[in-house]
């Protein structure tokens, strides 16, 4: 961290912070690594006034490990001290774990003379971040497998806030008077996308890594309609149990709509069911 002043008056003031760190864990290949920076400048004009603008960036391109650890007492004797804690039940070559925030806002603050004065303060911020991860499912004891399946997400979330006060500090006789009105406001929104897959079992004697592992469900947390259509265009996904299924077997599971335009369209009753057909290998 460094701060100081940028200007003989010290009107001018500034902050830098910053960080760079990178570790191994007691996993193979699996580091965890960061980088970030929040810079900060200052200006006071004379003492009634300050107007200070800060921001921050924070990557982690490394986030570690996020996998589980499978209970030694669910399994067999025998195999229970190759469940310790340095077996790694996913796969370094599709766990990976990448994070990004950053955010800017001010902080502002006035007097006028000795009655009134006002503050204001306002941040945006944004968080992204993408998991990949192989988790357990299970044990054969038969064996000695870990049954697994593999997850994903991609995530974001943003958000703004914002503060303002009014204070007013006033006598009447001798009693000493502090009056302070606000209004605040605070906006957050976020989108994230799913996945969900089988995975190859894992032996834990002889571990092997670097299997290919497809999720095979994706899940939205809605369907994007066209632009500035959102009302016009409410398209449900329906997913059984079968699909599910037909998903952690190693099957691709996938729901195709198709639109008509509403003014030719013929009219159709839907069921209360939504209505879906298979398609077979090499069929249009």
């Amino acid at each position: 961290t460094s701060r100081g002043k940028l200007d003989d008056d010290a009107r001018l003031l500034y902050s830098l912070t910053a960080i760079a760190r990178s570790s191994g864990t007691r996993y193979e290949d699996i580091e965890e690594r960061r980088v970030g920076v929040a810079p900060a400048l200052a200006w006071r004009p004379d003492e009634d006034t300050e107007l200070r603008i800060s921001r921050f960036y924070q990557h982690d391109p490394e986030g570690g490990y996020q996998n589980s650890i499978y209970a030694r007492p669910l399994t067999p004797v025998q195999y229970r001290r190759y469940l310790n804690s340095t077996l790694d039940v996913g796969d370094p070559a599709f766990d990976d774990f990448k994070r990004k925030q950053y955010g800017i806002g001010y902080h502002f603050r006035h007097r006028f003379g000795s009655v009134f004065s006002v503050r204001s303060a306002l941040r945006f911020a944004r968080v992204d971040t993408d998991v990949n991860s192989i988790q357990v499912s299970g044990f054969d004891a038969v064996n000695g497998r870990l049954l697994r399946f593999g997850v994903g997400s991609s995530e974001y979330v943003r958000g703004i806030s914002t503060d303002n006060q009014v204070q007013a500090d006033f006598a009447t006789g001798v009693a000493q008077h502090e009056l302070v009105v606000g209004l605040d406001y605070s906006h957050a929104t976020s989108s994230w996308i799913y996945l969900f897959g089988s995975a190859p079992e894992l032996d834990v004697v002889n571990p092997v890594y670097g299997q290919t592992i497809n999720p095979t469900i994706e899940l939205i947390d809605r369907i994007y309609p066209p632009p500035n259509e959102i009302w016009r265009f409410p398209i449900p996904i329906e997913l059984t149990q079968q699909d599910l299924g037909f998903a952690l077997s190693g099957k691709f599971v996938t729901r195709v709509i198709y639109l008509e335009d509403p003014q030719s369209a013929l009219p159709a009753v839907e069921g209360s069911t939504q209505s879906w057909f298979d398609v077979t290998p090499g069929a249009n």
